[in-house]
């Protein structure tokens, strides 16, 4: 009896393990499964969004990478507008200002290549609002300043002359902060809307300024304190297509 038993006992655990090995296995393929159809949906969107970036007329608003837009506890698509096309690249520009940040930490006479508003922007920013596929896209360029030495970056803000050249008047210059900007400090002006002031990286013709738009859309050439925290965010990139 107790032989018999045995077997029996013996033969349960291995159907038990048998049974164990096959839906571990049902599971990894499954597992296996959902990441391939995760891949091709993600590769579907990168084909989707190439082919509109190749055809799309300039002032297009377009989504890439993700960042706090309505809170910080969950990121949502980015929106950028697009500002100009050269051959295989893009320049963006996000549609609204959706970080508040100051241009550099302290009232001191600084340019675009010191500021930490730049460090931030190449690195937290960067790292935070794209994953891996798209940050590879994102290229590194040559930024022309008017103070200072040029710089090479991958995230930058509009100069003066791009402010000028790349938007048609003051109020399509006009921007809007996200919910999240606002709610970091953000200014906005009148009360009752969401438009804001933002930096441009040029610096301004009073020492320790850095040149802005205001609320009303104009290019503020003498600019304001570089350490003001009420300033909104407006990255821009060039995107390889």
């Amino acid at each position: 009896f107790n032989s018999l038993m045995n077997g029996f006992l013996a033969d349960l655990r291995n159907e038990n393990e048998r049974k164990r090995r096959e839906r571990e296995e049902r599971e990894r393929k499954e597992e296996q499964e959902r990441k391939r159809r995760e891949r091709e949906e993600q590769e579907r969107i990168r084909r989707e969004r190439e082919k509109l970036l190749r055809k799309c007329p300039l002032g297009t608003i377009v989504e890439f990478g993700r960042y706090f837009i309505n809170n910080d506890n969950v990121k949502e698509p980015l929106k950028w507008r697009v500002l100009a096309r050269e051959n295989a690249r893009v320049l963006l520009i996000t549609e609204k200002g959706i970080d508040c940040r100051p241009y550099h930490s302290d009232r001191v006479s600084i340019t675009w290549g010191e500021c930490t508003l730049r460090r931030w922007l190449n690195s937290f920013f960067l790292t935070t609002a794209f994953n891996s596929d798209e940050l590879s896209r994102v290229l590194t360029v040559e930024i022309k300043n008017n103070a200072g030495n040029d710089t090479k970056n991958r995230i930058f803000l509009l100069s003066l002359d791009e402010a000028g050249k790349y938007f048609h008047s003051a109020s399509d210059r006009k921007c809007e902060m996200t919910p999240y900007a606002k709610g970091k400090g953000a200014y906005v002006y009148p009360e009752n809307t969401m438009y804001g002031w933002w930096w441009l990286r040029s610096r301004g013709y009073h020492v320790g300024n850095a040149a802005n738009v205001t609320c009303d859309g104009l290019i503020h050439v003498g600019g304001r304190d570089v350490d003001n925290t009420d300033a909104s965010i407006r990255p821009a990139l060039w995107l390889n297509l």
